[in-house]
């Protein structure tokens, strides 16, 4: 009978085990996912630089087009954005090459914009002729914060 009772104490999980074994699975579970996000946030940060660069290109080769053209850029020193190789708008409001934090993007007005999320400018350098500013600037869609890049090229 001793023998009887022992076999039937021995059946089954405790609570205590249970519990270990669902602390154990949530840890796991917690760390993966938490690695998950950041992964996902970084490859959406990676897609939206790499579109800003693509922006910053395709002005580079406006700019490009319209020397080959001889069409009159702005002044060095003023803000401006390439619709096409034969037209371009300067950019009043904002500043795109001070601190991202300190100013609006709303205040670069439409030139650039793309997709309402990136804002372009380039601007030409006043102490070397052909050398330029180009920059891009986003609100980021998986952080609070601003996403610039900037290039020079010299042309």
């Amino acid at each position: 009978m001793f023998a009887k009772m022992r076999k039937a104490e021995e059946r089954g999980d405790t609570i205590v085990e249970v519990l270990i074994a669902i602390a154990v699975a949530a840890s796991v579970l917690g760390v993966g996912l938490s690695t998950m996000d950041r992964n996902l946030t970084a490859t959406r940060n990676n897609q939206e630089r790499i579109q800003a660069v693509k922006l910053i290109q395709g002005q580079v080769e406006l700019i490009k087009a319209a020397k080959d053209t001889s069409v009159t850029l702005p002044a060095a020193g003023v803000t401006f954005c390439m619709d096409t190789a034969t037209s371009f708008e300067t950019i009043s409001g904002g500043n795109p090459h001070s601190n991202p934090q300190d100013d609006s993007l709303n205040d670069y007005n439409d030139c650039g914009k793309v997709d309402n999320n990136f804002y372009l400018a380039v601007k030409e350098s006043t102490s070397e002729e052909g050398l330029f500013t180009f920059t891009a600037r986003w609100e980021q869609q998986s952080r609070e914060q601003r996403g610039t890049a900037e290039m020079v090229y010299k042309l």
